[in-house]
């Protein structure tokens, strides 16, 4: 399947809804970085996340978002603009760990909790945009869902 990202706009709620696939993209990285599962799905969910926040950008601006929560993957750095493309770096590739009880990989784990996102926006002003809000459990989905109630406010 190739991956897609679809973008829509509920004018009833003025509410923007974004939804990507992005299998394919976190294979590529998988192999071109070596990459564990556990490393391999903290990745892909940070590059899905980041990718998406690309699209909502205008006139290409470019985005870099950091993610370092302490726990053994280290540093996670992705950066992208608004065309889709996407390049994702983590600090060590060979990270894996699942939960006991269920099997389910463990990327709270491997991300930790005692760190930050921080998202640069560079719109060609003089100095770029950085915002931040604190880990709270190293998952990416809801660290991320954390950072946009905290730091993005958009009004359309």
């Amino acid at each position: 399947m190739k991956d897609y990202l679809v973008r829509g706009l509920v004018n009833s709620k003025n509410c923007r809804v974004f939804a990507c696939t992005t299998t394919s993209l976190t294979n590529v990285a998988q192999q071109n970085h070596n990459l564990w599962p556990c490393a391999s799905a903290a990745l892909g969910r940070m590059m899905a996340v980041t990718l998406m926040m690309g699209a909502m950008n205008k006139n290409k601006e470019k985005m870099t978002v950091v993610i370092n929560g302490g726990g053994p993957i280290g540093t996670m750095l992705c950066t992208t603009n608004s065309d889709g493309k996407i390049k994702g770096f983590v600090s060590n590739p060979e990270v894996h760990y699942t939960y006991n009880d269920t099997g389910k990989l463990a990327v709270g784990l491997c991300v930790g909790n005692q760190g930050t996102i921080q998202v640069t926006r560079d719109m060609g002003l003089k100095e770029p945009i950085t915002s931040s809000s604190p880990l709270q459990t190293g998952e990416i989905g809801d660290d991320f869902s954390y950072y946009f109630m905290l730091s993005e406010q958009y009004n359309n």
